[in-house]
């Protein structure tokens, strides 16, 4: 499994959201629209270029402290003192190693992370049905949320053993530990990192919305019908398919 692959399904299973790949780094927007392919959604466009409006909405800012369960080990260092259990505060020189144990482990901090989403998705739905019809294929999906973080870090791997060094004041490299800031701290890293992005603005979780024929997001068709909600983010499970095709 590719890492584009890997870092999604880790985001939907712990944090029930799909990738925005590349995080951080690849424009995403509420609206766009696209499929999956090779385990990640790739987006083609937007629905307003066919004329559909909506409304959005924002949700408050919040923190992500992300990192994969069982996957990732942390240890601090302090000069004089050696390996301690926790930071102490103070201007002491100090170090904090997160060790990527397993392989497909990541990390991602941003001391702030906003939501932007659709706030009619149903009526955005009759909207695609009514303007499009059957030009509207069943395997696209809708962007109904974007999350977007600031000076966020991500880091992750598909192999075991890669290690990142954050080095730094004591106080510093506590506020890094719990996301509150990525300032006045140095990163270096060992190993074979496969993803790596340092203090950057961007997407990095997207909500997708699947709609059956009548237009309605196919989670309202479901409880209608009594079956199964297919509101995306969704669980994951290893069967599922990376292509929609």
């Amino acid at each position: 499994m590719g890492i584009a692959a890997a870092f999604n399904r880790t985001m939907r299973r712990e944090l029930r959201r799909h990738a925005a790949w590349l995080p951080l780094v690849s424009p995403f927007a509420p609206g766009d629209y696209g499929f999956f392919e090779s385990g990640v959604f790739r987006r083609i466009g937007n629905v307003r270029d066919f004329g559909i409006s909506y409304r959005t909405q924002t949700g408050s800012e919040a923190r992500l402290n992300f990192k994969t369960q069982r996957g990732v080990s942390v240890s601090f260092t302090v000069e004089g003192q050696g390996q301690v259990p926790e930071l102490p505060a103070g201007q002491m020189g100090a170090s904090i190693e997160y060790k990527l144990d397993k392989a497909r482990s990541f990390m991602l901090k941003a001391p702030v992370i906003a939501s932007e989403s659709i706030s009619d998705i149903a009526a955005t739905g009759l909207a695609l049905r009514d303007h499009l019809g059957g030009r509207w294929r069943r395997r696209y999906k809708l962007v109904t949320e974007v999350l977007t973080a600031r000076d966020a870090t991500v880091f992750g791997s598909n192999t075991s053993g890669s290690v990142i060094t954050v080095r730094g004041k004591a106080d510093a490299l506590q506020r890094f530990h719990m996301a509150k800031t990525t300032a006045d701290v140095e990163l270096t890293w060992t190993g074979s990192l496969s993803l790596e992005v340092v203090g950057a603005e961007g997407p990095c979780g997207l909500a997708l919305a699947r709609f059956g024929r009548s237009g309605v997001p196919a989670f309202e068709a479901a409880r209608a019908t009594g079956g199964l909600a297919m509101l995306e983010p969704e669980l994951v499970s290893d069967d599922d398919p990376d292509d929609d095709f």
